[in-house]
């Protein structure tokens, strides 16, 4: 079904975002199955918008390793 859903989005010219990312397990079935870009707990924990840009600036997130 998953596989199913990915497929439909690229067929209709849209990017995939994955939501509520636990574990490394989810991230690489996603990444396996082409979902380009995933959010969720394994990442970082929420935050108050201004503090994600100085994240950003300092942080290097592998995804799909």
């Amino acid at each position: 079904m998953l596989e199913s859903i990915i497929e439909l989005t690229h067929a209709l010219g849209y990017t995939l975002t994955a939501e509520c990312v636990e574990t490394r397990y989810q991230a690489d079935r996603l990444d396996g199955l082409g979902c380009e870009t995933a959010q969720g707990w394994l990442f970082h924990r929420p935050m108050p918008a201004e503090q994600v840009a100085e994240l950003l600036d300092k942080t290097t997130i592998p995804i799909g390793e």
